[in-house]
């Protein structure tokens, strides 16, 4: 594995944190700018895909086996909500704040992989070298 040097370390950082943290929100925010809000089952749904999205992309096997189970959790919550069994107990504010949680851990782990260890994300060009 190549490490990067100088500024490429930053754009690899920031471009891991577009591609692994922003981009697969995309959803949330066309359904938000579509619709002037965000459903309580596209936020469950979301929050479940990103949580495990998060864990497969990580080096942390505990945060993968966390990922596992809130995905599960979160699917099972989508499910509920789906076939309108479930009461709305806070869905919209615990999914916003799991995907934020997952957000900021990544994002550290993300800093720690580019910024201190130079670790490649995406070889594009000459990597910023």
């Amino acid at each position: 594995m190549s490490d990067v040097k100088g500024n490429g370390k930053w754009q690899q950082f920031i471009f891991s944190l577009i591609a692994q943290l922003v981009l697969p929100l995309m959803p949330i925010f066309i359904e938000w700018c579509v619709t002037g809000g965000v459903d309580e089952k596209t936020l469950a749904i979301s929050a479940s895909m990103y949580c495990i999205s998060i864990g497969v992309a990580t080096k942390n096997l505990a945060l993968l086996g966390i990922s596992i189970v809130v995905a599960m959790l979160f699917s099972a919550v989508f499910g509920s909500l789906a076939a309108g069994n479930v009461p709305h107990f806070y869905v919209r504010i615990f999914s916003i704040i799991t995907i934020v949680a997952f957000m900021a851990i990544h994002a550290i782990e993300r800093y720690k992989r580019h910024i201190q260890a130079g670790e490649l994300f995406f070889l594009v060009g000459d990597s910023g070298t």
